[in-house]
């Protein structure tokens, strides 16, 4: 990202809504600049704006991070989630940790399934395509001959806990099949070195029973 971009983030994360005018002070450019810049983050989804009165004059548009700004900057969620299924792993094994993977699964199954239902599959597979957009996870899909269509996975948030727990790869098999009503198996991925998660949908053996 662009340094001033990152720039602009920080002064908002740090000193809440922003003005271009305050935004123009902090950074030492033009307001133009400025402008041309939020525009630009506004459009990425990193930033929304609202009317506030700020002194006399006219309302100014205050500037604020949308969540998907909050992402930018560092986090330890995962780090946390590690340290918690390592703890659980330790005191009721393995089994537990299954457990909780399935249950889990079974709850995004519960929220999605709605917006899924009686819909053909390529419409199924776009719908899941925003779906997982907005858990990070970089997907595309194609339709690879009539029929059997290829999802790939380029981002997994999850990565640095499926390092130590590899059933949660398992899980999300089973979740995608059960989600699109069709056989889904892996061909390739991450933890293996490829590039991304590689689904193939709609041929082969479904994914198995959890």
């Amino acid at each position: 990202m662009h340094a001033t971009k990152q720039k602009i983030l920080t002064a908002i994360k740090t000193r809440g809504g922003l003005t271009t005018g305050e935004l123009s002070e902090i950074l030492g450019i033009s307001t133009t600049a400025v402008r041309r810049h939020l525009a630009n983050l506004e459009a990425q989804g990193l930033l929304h704006h609202r009317r506030e009165q700020r002194g006399l004059g006219r309302p100014s548009f205050v500037y604020e991070l949308t969540e998907r700004a909050q992402q930018q900057f560092p986090q330890r969620y995962a780090e946390f989630a590690l340290d918690l299924l390592q703890e659980i792993q330790a005191a009721e094994g393995d089994e537990e940790i299954i457990r909780l993977f399935r249950r889990s699964a079974q709850r995004r199954l519960e929220r999605y399934r709605p917006h899924l239902q009686g819909d053909s599959l390529p419409r199924r597979l776009a719908t899941l395509i925003q779906m997982l957009e907005e858990e990070g996870q970089m997907p595309t899909w194609e339709e690879a001959t009539p029929g059997r269509f290829l999802l790939r996975q380029h981002h997994c948030p999850l990565l640095k806990i499926a390092q130590h727990f590899p059933q949660v790869c398992d899980v999300e098999t089973w979740f995608l099949s059960e989600l699109l009503q069709a056989p889904v198996v892996r061909r390739c991925h991450i933890l293996q070195g490829d590039t991304a998660c590689v689904y193939e949908i709609g041929n082969g053996k479904s994914a198995p029973i959890l």
